[in-house]
């Protein structure tokens, strides 16, 4: 269960501590056993098999993704990954930077998408309609994700206010590698949809 993850409070602690820079902050994560699993043009991912949470360091300054984590923290939907603590610092570059701490969610591939409950195919749809870029075989798009859409229009108004909120600096980002899957529950995740102007 969500509500049962729990961040060991040495870790919490040691995050605590005034942060240099990106590169102390991944060597934070390594000294209690997180390693590297995945990256992003903004962010390093780093999880440990003894936890149910991964560590999200910000490299390089991405104010959508500490919006979309902000927001999505005070926002009750399984759509989006549970955020269970957000740091944030200025490094000595004077760049403000952020460390997320989030449940452990798994990659979206063929493989996955076999164990994705109704609801979640029909919320991968939904997206697919937003963005091309999703290309699951298999996908439908329009009539499962209309369906989708009339059943869960109070999350469709989630999903537009977070895509409002930041539209002034970011731009919808919808693409395979920012859809997780929660894990036995088959729910999909929009983990990472916005994303800075380039």
């Amino acid at each position: 269960m969500l509500s049962n993850i729990l961040i060991p409070p040495s870790i919490l602690k040691s995050f605590d501590k005034n942060q240099e820079s990106a590169v102390s902050v991944c060597k934070r994560a390594k000294y209690f056993g997180f390693k590297k699993i995945g990256y992003g043009a903004y962010t390093e991912t780093y999880a440990n098999p003894n936890y149910s949470f991964v560590i999200k360091i910000n490299l390089t300054s991405d104010p959508a993704a500490f919006k979309f984590y902000s927001m999505i923290m005070n926002i009750k939907s399984k759509y989006f990954p549970k955020v269970l603590k957000l740091k944030s610092y200025v490094d000595l570059g004077g760049n403000f930077l952020f460390i997320a701490f989030i449940e452990k969610l798994y990659p979206l591939n063929w493989d996955t998408w076999k164990k994705a409950n109704k609801d979640g195919r029909g919320f991968t749809n939904w997206l697919a309609i937003q963005d091309s870029y999703i290309n699951i075989r298999n996908i439908t798009y329009k009539k499962l994700g209309k369906i989708w859409e009339s059943n869960n229009t109070a999350e469709v108004k989630i999903f537009s206010s977070i895509v409002s909120a930041t539209s002034g600096f970011s731009e919808l980002d919808l693409h395979e590698d920012n859809l997780m899957m929660r894990l036995p529950e088959g729910d999909i995740i929009l983990n990472d949809p916005i994303a800075p102007f380039c």
